[in-house]
């Protein structure tokens, strides 16, 4: 099994490590393993919440309500990835006309008050319902309960070599770069957490991930802050450890509640900046290193 980096710890890309074949395959029949029978529970579990989903999308909306998009998964193979529909049936004719308020840095796209969601899609988004169709693609194989985050084509194709090597595992339903940065802009920090993934991966860091993402889920149905330095750049956002203190430089250290509580964060989850609280969610820290 690959040597995962600690718990709760940042985690950097770095050099492979060298791994039997033997013992990777295993591994990753491991990790198919946990995905057919976690995804296939879910799937059972979740069926009441899916089905009452459908209905509220086809009774406000009306039809479709999934909405299936091609992305490109491991080894560069696409497929059709499901979600439930959250914006309006034309969104994908009117993407060029969005491309000006793109948020993100580099080949990446999204825009914060999307005119194309709709009302129902809003609150599917913000509580992430809308993802639950993928438990399928994790079923059928397609992709992984943790992996990167599947790419559309357009993007991959401005992709470097080095970047495109997270195409070595499967494509994720969650990953670490969306519970540690899903709200930094920055492309270098997607790419960056994306390949710390594929070089430290093993079957712990997949739990850690799994068990951290419904908190990862409220803070973003919530609206975490937006952390940006003086200069206009997103600050980092690192999930500590207990025993993590602030770190200096543009970073943003967020409590793991599910680690304990911290001495410098008494007892709540505290967003600090070099030991100072951010504002109030929803609101913007001007931050200066």
């Amino acid at each position: 099994m690959y040597a995962g980096p600690r718990a709760c710890a940042r985690v950097e890309p770095g050099a492979r490590v060298p791994t039997p074949a033997r013992t990777a395959r295993l591994g990753h029949f491991a990790k198919r393993t946990v995905d057919v029978v976690l995804a296939g529970s879910a799937l059972l579990v979740l069926a009441p919440v899916i089905a009452s989903v459908a209905v509220v999308i086809l009774v406000s909306e009306g039809r479709p309500v999934f909405f299936g998009q091609t992305r490109v998964g491991q080894h560069g193979r696409r497929f059709r990835m499901w979600k439930f529909r959250t914006m309006v049936v034309d969104a994908e004719a009117r993407l060029a006309e969005m491309q000006a308020r793109n948020e993100r840095r580099g080949p990446l796209f999204k825009v914060a008050d999307d005119p194309r969601v709709t009302r129902c899609g809003a609150f599917l988004r913000r509580s992430s319902l809308d993802e639950l169709p993928q438990l399928w693609n994790v079923f059928n194989g397609t992709m992984s309960l943790v992996g990167p985050r599947p790419a559309l084509p357009d993007e991959v194709a401005e992709f470097s070599p080095e970047v495109r090597r997270r195409e070595d595992m499967p494509a994720g339903l969650t990953g670490l770069w969306q519970i540690e940065a899903r709200h930094d802009a920055d492309f270098e920090s997607y790419a960056r957490l994306d390949l710390a993934y594929i070089d430290r991966w093993s079957l712990w860091l997949d739990l850690v991930i799994i068990l951290r993402t419904p908190l990862a889920i409220v803070r973003h149905s919530l609206g975490a802050p937006v952390a940006r330095t003086a200069a206009g750049d997103a600050a980092e956002v690192v999930v500590a450890t207990p025993t993590t203190a602030p770190t200096a430089g543009p970073t943003v250290v967020v409590l793991d509640l599910t680690a304990g509580s911290a001495p410098w964060a008494a007892d709540r989850a505290e967003r600090v900046y070099a030991g100072r609280p951010l504002p109030d969610r929803g609101d913007e820290a001007e931050l200066s290193a």
